[in-house]
């Protein structure tokens, strides 16, 4: 196997992981808007460990990945790219905001906000992002 495929590997492995644990992210915070503080408290706690273990990791690997292959393919700035990178953004900004829920009902205790739609915007994101991949060998 040629160095572009095991990178290429490595990246759809990472956000593979990374999408999974996003949608798992808010699934286990929507769980826990009607539970008693102590379901919410251990539910909260094990959602942060899961950021920590496994979907910071597979969003840095995917990043970098993505980046090599970048460079590798000699892809910037093609107008396909442009428009993956501003949903991947997104997507990144998705766990941002993610986070800042966790730590605020770490800290604040409040019940979780409603994510209205979030799993749909996810699912729409990484929808956007395999067709922009495949635009690019159009």
């Amino acid at each position: 196997m040629d160095s572009y495929s095991v990178v290429k590997v490595l990246h759809l492995t990472a956000i593979s992981v990374f999408v999974g644990a996003l949608f798992a992210q808010v699934r286990l915070v929507r769980s826990v808007e009607h539970g008693t503080v102590d379901v919410r408290k251990a539910v909260i706690d094990s959602v942060a460990r899961l950021d920590v273990a496994v979907t910071i990791p597979a969003l840095a690997i995917s990043w970098a990945m993505g980046l090599v292959l970048i460079v590798m393919g000699s892809w910037f700035p093609a107008s396909w790219l442009l428009a993956k990178l501003a949903v991947v953004i997104f997507l990144s900004g998705t766990h941002a905001y993610i986070s800042g829920i966790l730590v605020r009902l770490r800290e604040i205790g409040d019940p979780p906000p409603a994510l209205l739609k979030l799993e749909t915007l996810i699912l729409l994101s990484v929808l956007a992002i395999v067709g922009f991949a495949i635009a690019k060998s159009l």
